[in-house]
């Protein structure tokens, strides 16, 4: 399944947009692998694209689903979003049934 989606982030102190497509698929009975790409943009301007990949499970919430992933980050040389550079992200997330999304990522420094 391709999923494209649209989220309100926060990052690094500023709000902005979370974009991106990702493809799911049940690898085993009970256990989802997903990769996907996107861009994550501050109200400012900034942007940086991403990758990502992750394995989970359906949750007991309808079509909800709780993933442990890793992102890495490509943004500019310079501004508030460069720190990604260099990073491995960790990811918890998980999608509700009702389609709600929350996800908090840890850096992972080289």
């Amino acid at each position: 399944m391709e999923v494209s989606f649209e989220t309100q982030v926060t990052i690094f102190g500023q709000q902005g947009m979370n974009m991106g497509t990702y493809t799911v698929f049940e690898r085993v009975p009970g256990q989802i692998y997903a990769d996907g790409q996107g861009i994550v943009m501050t109200s400012d301007g900034q942007g940086a694209i991403w990758n990502g990949h992750g394995v989970g499970h359906p949750t007991e919430d309808g079509m909800g689903i709780r993933f442990a992933a890793s992102v890495a980050f490509q943004a500019p040389t310079e501004g508030a979003l460069s720190r990604l550079n260099g990073v491995l992200c960790v990811v918890e997330h998980e999608t509700d049934g009702e389609g709600n999304a929350r996800s908090e990522l840890w850096e992972w420094k080289a």
